[in-house]
């Protein structure tokens, strides 16, 4: 297969075409609650946002993005693929402390040391990694914080799809990339490699997705469907809190923090 970084043009058309209906492939009904609730509470809770300027590294359509503003004195929100850019703009066109910016986050037009805190949500999986944490960390001010999401090598999804089946290719349309899992250990590593160290882990998927979308299409009524996801949130957060479950998440969430 070929390397990510020869697909880059191709994922960049297919993140246009998809950019209007990408909110309802994706985040809808207990799906939007169930990433809401880990990303909103879990994440932003562990970085100092009020007076801040936080950069949204692979904003899409500007999901996350408002309620950073909510907190942040300035956002500032980029994306290779226009089609999501113009899809968050439009989202987001009453707020005043956020804009957004087509931009390669390989190569940034941004000072070096511009962003208190950088957030990149669901961005590492298709990317060439060591490269985007070497630019992020560039226009991180020192002891500038970085939150991201991770797919684990280790997860415990991960290592069935290994034994039964073949590995997911992403691409409605075309086949482009087959996402890119790491261990914690990995991208500590690849964290002090690029001049930032590990500050903390905040938190898991361990249920998956498709179990959000099994419960909207089958089980009624809808109040039922709703408290049986609420319960299942909860439950996700209870799992994660336990130490030795937390390296066989499908999914984790990392800060780290510039030296």
């Amino acid at each position: 297969m070929k390397s990510i970084a020869k697909h880059k043009e191709g994922m960049r058309k297919w993140y246009d075409e998809i950019a209007e209906e990408y909110d309802t492939l994706w985040f809808k009904g207990l799906k939007k609650t169930y990433y809401e609730r880990l990303n909103d509470d879990i994440i932003f809770s562990q970085i100092p946002l009020k007076g801040k300027t936080i950069l949204d590294w692979g904003c899409g359509i500007g999901r996350f993005t408002s309620n950073i503003a909510k907190k942040a004195k300035k956002v500032v929100g980029i994306d290779y693929a226009k089609g999501m850019i113009k899809e968050a703009a439009k989202r987001n066109k009453r707020a005043r402390n956020i804009s957004f910016l087509v931009m390669d986050g390989y190569n940034m037009t941004f000072k070096k040391n511009s962003f208190d805190a950088v957030i990149c949500l669901g961005s590492f999986e298709a990317i060439d990694l060591d490269k985007a944490l070497a630019e992020i960390s560039r226009v991180l001010k020192k002891n500038g914080y970085i939150s991201f999401s991770m797919r684990n090598k280790w997860g415990y999804i991960k290592m069935l799809r290994n034994m039964f089946m073949k590995p997911k290719m992403y691409g409605k349309r075309k086949k482009y990339y087959e996402a890119k899992h790491y261990s914690m250990q990995e991208m500590k590593d690849a964290l002090e490699r690029n001049g930032m160290k590990f500050s903390g882990f905040i938190g898991s998927f361990f249920i998956p997705i498709n179990v959000l979308d099994w419960i909207m299409q089958h089980v009624q009524p809808k109040e039922l469907s709703n408290a049986l996801g609420s319960f299942i949130i909860d439950f996700n957060v209870f799992l994660s809190s336990i130490p030795f479950l937390k390296s066989f998440a499908p999914l984790y969430m990392m800060v780290g923090k510039k030296k």
